[in-house]
């Protein structure tokens, strides 16, 4: 087509476009909440992202962080630092703060030096500074404590607190603390101390799990990469401890979100492609009511480049107008949840504009719009003059060129390129992507076995159910449109609704009831008789688990150094940080092998470990395979003896790693325990505990999972939100298909009524076909919302799935009454359409 062809096109869609956009308000709503779902993520996170980034060093503490459990670090590393830089040391544990009253509560507890903070500033009611509040006077250290652990144990600043064996005064609350962290759950609320403070207690004892840091604030001019080298050519085996610098800050909360961020990335794609085949279906309809108009056209002289071209570009401009749309509403959207989060979880970030995710979201829409337009528009080019002639027929249907499938099949290739580009997790992507091609086939397979299996049916007696069921198998029936539209959008809905009633399953009832009453921590080697005495005299107690552990970090996988190891995303966390080590003659109670076998009893040879199935297939490790942990500077090797299926949801006594007898016997481990009991006497087990032992502490577990219940809740409430939206656009589409079908309707009413139908003659068949087609939908639909679900909920939630029969026929009921309602509100009108406008051109 040369110069000429592209003016008179543009032409063309200009006065198509004067006429006003009767006919695409579905397809720009299509693309407007499909772009703004996936606007809406990319924007969070990089407001989110810019507010990490933004806060990086008053996160972390520091430019720099040397982090190491049970020990601090040496003083010749505290004095390499001291070098390159302003240090400040912390000690961070766990403990039980006591009222004077007799209530308790767990507590993290921080203790800082008299440099801290080194970035940020700690604001406290009344406004003190950190070093006077933590001051000892009177005999008395200084302590400042979150305002919910003065609410937990009913005191007020002034009154007395007790820590282990430690007293404090309580000058001042904590209202912002500039290195906490974003986290979405703590175990306790925070105190803070000053060393001596802490020191006071008796808490320091070995085996105690404390974790030290030594927070480095660089001199101009010492970038982190030159202490970094400094400390691994001064101290080159050193393995004990973690090197952090302030672009790994906040390490956790980043992932958290990146999870969140992909399942919501997901549900938006969900909703893209509703829109996609919503704006597909509207240009159908479009280019159907213009078929004359093309016909003519085509008749005068037009090629079909031309007609392709004029209308293409008509296409492009309201996409660009629907993409527009979206992206305000993703922004506004993104800068709503960014200052939700901040308020409700203390997640930092930065609202704004921001170029990659709007350039992303107009791409996605331009190439949502092109990949479900351009194989319609070049069918409906393909329109033959003959159209216009009274007695003649079309040669056939028009089907799409080669070039314009091949178009279609690249933008949908882009799309995909993209979300892999943008996306945390691509594997998952791929995953969902081939989802989504099982399920349109699957959707495909079923309504060309619908319409078979409704012409292979006896007619039924009833002319109007005989019309209802021939109406789905006729030529140009409206089954395969509203299978693809209603069955994506429920399946969609089906798979978020049991993968959320399974995780409230989970924590409202089958931990519950499988969970222990209490976690005891910190119980000292010599200090497991008096506890195990103390609990097992109490009335109510069914029974009492305990373990070894001390802290250690993972260094090697099959020698290679952690660092270097590429593990599964959900095995990563065994290579942060430090993890629990415990030791075991027997197998603890409740192992179940997956591989291998369990040593001996009164095993004496070299180290062994029993490892989690899952965590150890995504590491790399099997049967024969080594595991290297540094345990307070000292190396262990221990070759992998069996693997076992760890059942985390049952919140027992499981840890990832259990080394053979003698292994861990030098080190000065402590005990963990779990206590079972009933819940009338949880309370006094406590009380018991609390007050044979106040250096242990107890946590609560109904407590914990309150809290987990409130974080879920919150994740939940995103996800219900970006369904709707996908629901939505499912919705649209569906009308919009239904809306295809009207023009007959009508005719078919009309003749009906004059052939002596009455109105609820042709009600009740429109009635029993539309139930037809959302019910078969319907049930479609839930399969493959079950199976989703269930793959979500093992795979990455790790915990239980039931099908929950009930909430799946709510759904598909949902989605029937969906499809009635819209069938029957698209032909309100035909039921009342006089006959002899239709039928005097007849």
């Amino acid at each position: 087509m040369n110069a000429a062809g592209v003016l008179l096109a543009i032409r063309l869609a200009r006065r198509e476009l004067r006429g006003g956009l009767r006919g695409f308000g579905v397809f720009l709503a299509c693309l407007a909440l499909g772009v703004g779902a996936v606007s809406c993520v990319g924007t969070l996170n990089a407001s989110l992202e810019a507010g990490l980034r933004r806060d990086a060093r008053t996160l972390l503490g520091g430019d720099l962080e040397v982090r190491q459990s049970h020990l601090p670090p040496r003083a010749e590393a505290l004095d390499l630092l001291a070098g390159l830089g302003r240090v400040s040391l912390q000690a961070r544990m766990r403990g039980m703060a006591h009222a004077g009253d007799g209530r308790s509560a767990v507590i993290e507890v921080k203790a800082v030096d008299a440099a801290y903070p080194l970035y940020g500033q700690v604001v406290l009611e009344p406004d003190l500074p950190p070093a006077e509040a933590l001051a000892e006077r009177d005999g008395l250290f200084g302590a400042v404590a979150e305002p919910r652990l003065l609410e937990r144990l009913g005191l007020r600043p002034g009154q007395e607190l007790r820590l282990g064996h430690g007293r404090f005064r309580v000058t001042a609350m904590l209202r912002t603390e500039p290195d906490r962290g974003a986290t979405l759950f703590n175990l306790g609320p925070r105190l803070l101390l000053s060393r001596a403070g802490l020191e006071s207690t008796g808490l320091l004892q070995p085996g105690s799990v404390v974790s030290y840091s030594a927070m480095v604030r660089l001199h101009p001019g010492v970038t982190s990469e030159q202490a970094r080298t400094a400390l691994a050519r001064e101290f080159p085996n050193e393995t004990g401890w973690r090197v952090l610098d302030y672009g790994q800050a906040a390490g956790g909360i980043r992932r958290s979100l990146d999870n969140i961020s992909l399942y919501l990335t997901l549900v938006g794609l969900a909703s893209l492609l509703l829109g996609g085949i919503g704006a597909a279906g509207a240009v159908r309809g479009f280019l159907a009511s213009r078929a004359d108009a093309l016909a003519a056209m085509k008749a005068v002289g037009a090629e079909r480049g031309q007609i392709l071209a004029a209308y293409l570009t008509q296409i492009l401009v309201l996409a660009a107008v629907g993409s527009a749309l979206g992206l305000l509403a993703g922004v506004l959207g993104a800068n709503a949840a960014a200052a939700l989060l901040s308020q409700v979880l203390g997640v930092p970030s930065a609202p704004g504009l921001y170029p990659g995710p709007l350039l992303s979201g107009l791409a996605y829409g331009l190439l949502t719009a092109l990949a479900f337009s351009v194989w319609p528009l070049s069918a409906a080019a393909a329109v033959s003059p003959v159209r216009l002639f009274r007695g003649y027929a079309d040669p056939g249907t028009p089907r799409p060129s080669a070039c314009a499938l091949t178009v279609s099949g690249l933008c949908a290739l882009a799309l995909l390129t993209l979300t892999l580009v943008n996306a945390p997790a691509p594997g998952v992507v791929l995953s969902f992507a081939a989802g989504v091609v099982l399920s349109s086939l699957a959707l495909f397979l079923l309504a060309r076995g619908a319409k078979a299996l409704a012409k292979s049916l006896p007619s039924p007696r009833d002319p109007r159910l005989r019309l209802a069921l021939g109406n789905i198998h006729r030529p140009g029936s409206g089954l395969t449109a509203v299978v693809f539209s209603l069955g994506l959008g429920l399946a969609v809905l089906c798979t978020v609704v049991l993968a959320d009633l399974n995780l409230r399953d989970t924590l409202d009832r089958r931990m519950p009831a499988s969970a222990p009453a209490y976690f005891f921590l910190d119980i000292p080697k010599d200090g497991l008789k008096l506890f195990q005495n103390t609990v097992l005299a109490m009335p109510g107690v069914t029974r009492e688990e305990h373990a070894p552990t001390i802290r250690g970090r993972v260094v090697r996988v099959n020698g290679v150094p952690s660092e270097k190891v590429r593990p599964d995303p959900d095995a990563a966390w065994i290579l942060r940080g430090d993890r629990g080590l415990t030791m075991a003659d027997r197998p603890p109670e409740g192992t179940s092998l997956a591989a291998g076998e369990w040593w001996p009893e009164h095993y004496q040879g070299p180290p062994l470990v029993s490892f989690g199935e899952q965590e150890a297939k995504g590491l790399g490790l099997q049967i024969g395979g080594t595991i290297t942990v540094n345990v307070l500077g000292r190396e262990i090797t221990a070759q992998v003896a069996s693997l076992r299926r760890i059942e985390w949801t049952s919140l027992a006594l499981n840890h990832a790693m259990v080394f053979s007898p003698g292994v861990l016997d030098a080190a000065p481990y402590s005990y963990l325990a779990t206590v079972y009991c009933a819940p009338r006497t949880e309370e006094e087990v406590f009380l018991a505990v609390s007050k044979a032992m106040p250096d242990v502490t107890a946590v609560y577990v109904r407590d914990v999972l309150d809290d987990v219940r409130r974080t879920a809740g919150r994740i939940a409430l995103a996800a219900r939100t970006a369904t709707a939206v996908a629901l939505l656009a499912g919705l649209l589409v569906l009308s919009q298909a239904l809306r295809a079908n009207l023009q007959a309707r009508r005719r078919e009413a009309v003749v009906f009524k004059v052939l002596g139908a009455t109105r609820g003659d042709v009600l009740l068949s429109l009635t029993a076909e539309f139930c037809l087609l959302g019910l078969s939908t319907a049930l479609a639909a839930s399969v493959i919302g079950a199976l989703a679900s269930r793959a979500f909920t093992t795979r990455l939630l790790l915990g239980g799935w039931s099908l929950h029969p009930w909430a799946l026929a709510v759904c598909a009921l949902a989605g029937t009454a969906a499809t009635l309602a819209l069938g029957l509100l698209g032909v309100r009108r035909a039921l009342g359409q006089k006959a002899w406008p239709v039928l005097r051109n007849e």
